[in-house]
């Protein structure tokens, strides 16, 4: 079993990305997963813009999936 994860779409605040499980004998997809993520400021108790480093590298997962 292998997993494989891909960014999906990055916004301001929210970033979506899906993980699957693979069975590397049969190279079928056993299981998978699709996931929000919100980054939060933890004072404030609020949603905050993600950094810019998440943007960047996402933008290449992105892109590297297309």
């Amino acid at each position: 079993i292998i997993i494989r994860s891909e960014v999906v779409e990055l916004k301001e605040k929210i970033i979506l990305f899906n993980h699957y499980m693979i069975n590397v004998a049969t190279d079928e997809i056993v299981s998978e997963t699709n996931l929000t993520g919100l980054h939060m400021d933890t004072k404030l108790r609020k949603a905050c813009p993600l950094p810019e480093f998440v943007h960047a590298n996402s933008k290449k997962l992105i892109d590297k999936n297309e």
